[in-house]
């Protein structure tokens, strides 16, 4: 998986696809916080909570703006 943010092809992207890549984000996070000490687990848990709630809404997006 490429770590790199790059706003302009973001924006690009459909809603759906900006779904998908957040909830593989979201999953990384989670797979970071088995991983991780006391200290950070609680971070990387925050992390992939708010990837999953904004691949939501995008789903959302995606479906209000289907003809």
């Amino acid at each position: 998986m490429d770590y790199k943010f790059n706003a302009i092809e973001w924006k690009r992207l459909s809603a759906i696809d900006r779904a998908h890549r957040c909830r593989l984000l979201s999953e990384e996070a989670a797979t970071m916080a088995e991983q991780a000490g006391p200290e950070l687990k609680p971070r990387y848990l925050e992390l992939a909570d708010a990837f999953l709630r904004l691949a939501l809404d995008l789903d959302a997006k995606a479906k209000i703006s289907r003809p």
